[in-house]
């Protein structure tokens, strides 16, 4: 029996990776939600754009995150067209309309900008719910444990630590559930990107470690 090659199987699997369309990170379209909406109701949650209905769920059941969530939606914007700025890739393209269905390819297909969109997303929003955990913006958490070790002579506690578990968990939970959709593209489409979210969260934790 002759043997079959892996290189069209793999070639095949490379164009399903770059073809599949993408929504999981379709809540950055939260930066155009107006300053003055204050989401206090729950029928709030049907004025926010780019929600699937687990996160349009997670709205409603926990409204008080939400502020915490479109202020992570404009920073990923500001830091990501402030990096590329100089740069011919210029992060523009994260400029989504609310009432536009999808991004421009190079966002909605598996591609290095999208993976770092995908990335930069899911540590912004951890680590500003945890920071909003913090400041006690978010009655739903409380400020995370002192470091457990002193990083060097002279170092001062200076009051309470982010709580990374809580950002790390919600955060998680928010962006990643458009992945987790039955019905959200291929397999491996939603495993990919939900390994650079993955990824961007542990870069989140380890600088947080680091600094403590």
């Amino acid at each position: 029996m002759k043997k079959t090659s892996n290189t069209l199987p793999l070639c095949l699997l490379t164009i399903l990776l770059l073809s599949q369309i993408c929504s999981g990170i379709k809540w950055l379209a939260l930066s155009h939600t107006p300053t003055s909406l204050h989401i206090n109701q729950t029928q709030h949650c049907k004025l926010l754009p780019g929600l699937v209905s687990s996160q349009a769920q997670l709205c409603r059941s926990n409204l008080e995150l939400m502020q915490t969530i479109i202020a992570a939606a404009r920073e990923v914007k500001k830091t990501c067209q402030k990096t590329f700025a100089d740069m011919r890739w210029n992060c523009s393209s994260i400029e989504i309309p609310s009432d536009s269905s999808r991004y421009r390819p190079d966002l909605d297909r598996g591609t290095r900008e999208s993976a770092f969109v995908y990335a930069l997303s899911a540590a912004a929003i951890s680590h500003t719910i945890a920071q909003a955990c913090t400041s006690g913006d978010l009655r739903l958490c409380s400020c995370g444990p002192i470091p457990g070790e002193i990083p060097e002579p002279g170092y001062r506690w200076g009051g309470c630590a982010d709580n990374l578990h809580y950002g790390l968990v919600m955060g998680s939970k928010f962006s990643d559930a458009p992945m987790k959709m039955k019905k959200a593209g291929s397999h491996a489409n939603k495993l990919m990107h939900l390994h650079n979210s993955e990824v961007g969260r542990q870069v989140q934790s380890n600088l947080i470690i680091t600094d403590h």
